[in-house]
């Protein structure tokens, strides 16, 4: 499993600014490629590019060959991001949450549960499945937001991730390909 991810020349201007310079890069299938940086050199604005959220000034983006759009079925169904922070319903728990995204991507209602109780282990938050979101602490909510995004299915992620030491590495397994924009501190 996994997807080649290809970054060509991709840059993004916007009103005559460069939010990005040119940046090449390849995610082998399998292959976890960490973007490191200090505040304001691009990270995020190369994860929504390469993600399909934003167009590129300059250069492509390629998901397995195809042009990275989000809005593209076979692009949505290989990419999960999380970019930013995730919405979350206040009168939902963590479980309901997880039951909401399987649903949505046609998983298992027989096994949802068991599998839902497995990723929030995953990343130490089984004790939390019956806990609403306003209940959690920002570091929390940061690993539920994770969390959900590995949960749902998919061949590559990609993820904001504050400071080096805040995203558990372990999550992104061998089998997606996946790409970390991580602060340099």
């Amino acid at each position: 499993m996994g997807v080649r991810v290809e970054v060509g020349g991709v840059s993004k201007e916007v009103d005559g600014i460069q939010l990005l310079d040119p940046v090449d890069l390849v995610a082998e299938p399998g292959e976890c490629v960490v973007v490191r940086g200090s505040n304001g050199s691009g990270k995020t604005t190369l994860l929504n590019v390469i993600a399909g959220r934003w167009t590129a000034s300059a250069g492509t983006v390629t998901i397995d060959g195809i042009g990275a759009d989000e809005r593209h079925p076979a692009v949505r169904a290989k990419v999960a991001a999380l970019i930013g922070s995730t919405a979350l319903y206040r009168d939902m728990t963590l479980i309901d949450h997880l039951t909401l995204i399987d649903a949505t991507w046609g998983g298992d209602a027989t096994t949802c549960e068991a599998r839902a109780a497995t990723a929030l282990d995953d990343l130490g938050l089984s004790t939390l499945g019956t806990r609403f979101p306003h209940e959690l602490s920002s570091g929390q909510r940061q690993l539920f937001g994770l969390t959900m995004t590995l949960f749902r299915p998919s061949q590559c992620s990609y993820s904001m991730s504050p400071s080096k030491d805040s995203t558990p590495l372990g999550a992104f397994t061998s089998a997606r390909s996946c790409v970390l924009a991580v602060k340099r501190v």
